[in-house]
């Protein structure tokens, strides 16, 4: 039986050796790679081995191209394609390119990891309870051992400070989902940015775009990622875009809530417990964990310290609840 292997040709050769140990080192790809930088050596590989994916350069002879026998051929350029074809900017970091190359591989129902991500969902009646907070801080611990997507569906999510703002955001991500059909794995991870603890999906520049899609249609969205295997989970951070947060929430794998400050935020969330308990909704009661986080009260209100969110307490907080 002939070896399963992934091909790297590029004239660069540097760029192609580079690539080529990056991967190597990566626990997402499932073969052995080889890096080339001329045709023959490359046909001798293709005579021998089973090249199951090949990325190649540019400006690389079409001709060479077509006598490949690969289920997944990629072109590795600068810039951007719009043809549709499976083209991916070389010059982003290898984890980047790995994500494209599997979303690519999901689209065509022929993807490596057929584990599905759980979803998890931040989500508070009341406004005052560093919900954001605990969605961020949750995050970046879930990702020192698994890869995490972030996503929010708060109208003014304010997150500049935290994210580099990205060319294409949720509303554009969105769009893809509805309209490419079975293209459209791979567009929605174009617009996904890489943070420096986990991934995350840019808030919509346009809330009004995602306001007017349905709760059903949102999870649906959120689900679609979570079953081609790249994120093992994402969380979300609900707000005010889901026009229907119960019908979300519902259907999500787990539910975090920060307990709400002060007497008022307090019977908000009492009111919300008694209305579930009512409702059609009951059965998202065993699935949410109160959050119960160290906040300093001063003359202002209450705050809570970058030291709180980033060490033990947060941490302490989420293991309470067997959330880590």
């Amino acid at each position: 039986m002939k070896e399963r292997v992934c091909c790297v040709y590029d004239t660069d050769e540097r760029y192609a050796v580079k690539l080529t140990e990056a991967m190597n080192r990566s626990d997402k790809v499932p073969y052995k790679v080889m890096a080339f930088s001329s045709e023959e050596a490359l046909l001798d590989c293709n005579r021998n081995c089973e090249i199951e994916m090949l990325l190649t350069g540019e400006n690389i002879d079409a001709q060479v191209i077509s006598e490949i026998r690969s289920a997944h051929i990629y072109t590795l350029g600068e810039g951007t394609d719009d043809t549709g074809n499976n083209f991916i900017n070389k010059y982003q970091s290898t984890e980047r390119i790995i994500t494209l190359i599997f979303a690519g591989m999901k689209d065509s129902g022929t993807g490596c990891n057929d584990v599905k991500g759980t979803v998890t969902v931040v989500y508070s009646p009341s406004s005052c309870c560093f919900k954001t907070t605990v969605a961020l801080a949750y995050c970046r611990r879930q990702s020192a051992h698994k890869k995490v997507l972030f996503i929010s569906f708060e109208e003014f999510a304010g997150l500049d400070s935290f994210f580099e703002r990205q060319e294409k955001d949720l509303s554009e991500a969105l769009y893809y989902y509805i309209s490419k059909g079975n293209d459209k794995i791979s567009k929605i991870v174009e617009c996904i940015g890489t943070g420096r603890d986990f991934d995350y999906l840019y808030p919509a520049g346009c809330p009004e775009d995602v306001g007017i899609i349905s709760a059903e249609k949102l999870f649906e969205f959120v689900e679609v990622i979570a079953r081609s295997g790249i994120y093992k989970e994402i969380v979300v951070d609900m707000g005010n875009l889901c026009n229907n947060p119960f019908e979300f929430i519902s259907r999500s794998n787990n539910i975090l809530m920060p307990e709400a400050i002060g007497n008022v935020g307090k019977e908000k969330q009492q009111k919300f417990m008694d209305y579930l308990a009512k409702s059609r909704f009951k059965n998202i009661s065993n699935r949410i964990h109160i959050i119960r986080l160290p906040f300093r009260q001063n003359l202002f209100g209450a705050s809570i310290t970058a030291d709180m969110v980033s060490g033990d307490e947060i941490t302490k907080a989420l293991q309470e609840v067997s959330v880590i």
